[in-house]
């Protein structure tokens, strides 16, 4: 039965290690270079109205300054487009629940985002009701600044 020499074992481990190490650097160096990374857009967007029983939707475009991508397979998500959430502040008038959803995205023809439509929708209980306040769109994902690659601004309209 042969021997096993835990120092070339080990040295050989180190050795993959260290690869794996530098190949990984080097591509973290290549993205930096091509201004790639984890990113977030927040956006306040003030709100006012009469909230109902029902929501009233309104809808808003919302232009990014981040290129968004679709890295999908360069990190642990498949998302192919940013994830959106929200929150609300509601400063007179309240309680009145505020609903946030993306009815379009737009996209260069090199699939990168550039924003979006958000529809926006107030509630309340059966008390109609007066309110001021404003909406936080927060949307996270890949990409870089508009600048990075000459602020293209052509947009196609997948709906």
């Amino acid at each position: 039965m042969p021997e096993v020499q835990v120092g070339a074992i080990a040295k050989s481990v180190r050795g993959l290690t260290l690869d794996v190490i530098q190949r990984t650097d080097r591509a973290k160096r290549q993205r930096e270079l091509e201004g790639l990374r984890e990113t977030e857009e927040q956006i306040k967007i003030d709100v006012r109205g009469r909230a109902e029983e029902f929501p009233e939707w309104s809808e808003v475009h919302v232009n990014f300054e981040t290129l968004f991508i679709d890295a999908s397979g360069q990190r642990d998500t498949e998302f192919d487009r940013p994830h959106f959430t929200y929150g609300a502040y509601i400063e007179r008038g309240g309680p009145v629940g505020l609903l946030a959803c993306i009815t379009r995205w737009d996209v260069t023809p090199r699939d990168e985002v550039t924003g979006c439509i958000l529809a926006v929708g107030a509630v309340s209980t059966d008390q109609a009701r007066r309110f001021r306040g404003e909406l936080h769109a927060r949307f996270q994902g890949y990409g870089a600044p508009r600048d990075a690659y000459g602020g293209l601004t052509e947009q196609l309209d997948l709906g």
